[in-house]
């Protein structure tokens, strides 16, 4: 899609023209991103997460491939995904993914049943 290119790096010009600055990003490759470090991004660059079932990567980008579905090869295995493009800093948190109330409540249940039993 020519104009979906066009529009991402509309949006982080428009967000460069606000900050005067690259981008900070956390960074980290699929067998780290338990503690990713942070980077700054070069001129014109997006934040993006690459995530997959089992994985995920975060880092810097080119704002035209945000829309694009790419490979990522890990360990030998290729799997498709779609970047997460963000344009504010350090927007592709580092957080881990939250655990629902009822999937924390499950398992605490779980875990009692199974000292009575």
């Amino acid at each position: 899609c020519l104009f979906c290119g066009l529009g991402a790096l509309s949006v982080t010009l428009h967000a460069l023209s606000f900050t005067g600055q690259a981008l900070e990003c956390y960074e980290c490759g699929y067998a780290g991103c338990l503690f990713p470090s942070k980077k700054t991004c070069g001129f014109l660059e997006s934040c993006v997460t690459y995530k997959t079932v089992t994985t995920i990567k975060k880092g810097c980008i080119n704002p035209t491939q945000c829309l694009s579905e790419s490979s990522e090869t890990y360990m030998g295995i290729t799997k498709k995904t779609t970047p997460s493009c963000c344009i504010t800093n350090l927007c592709n948190s580092a957080a881990m993914p939250r655990v629902s109330a009822i999937t924390g409540i499950a398992l605490l249940v779980t875990l009692w049943l199974s000292k009575l039993f």
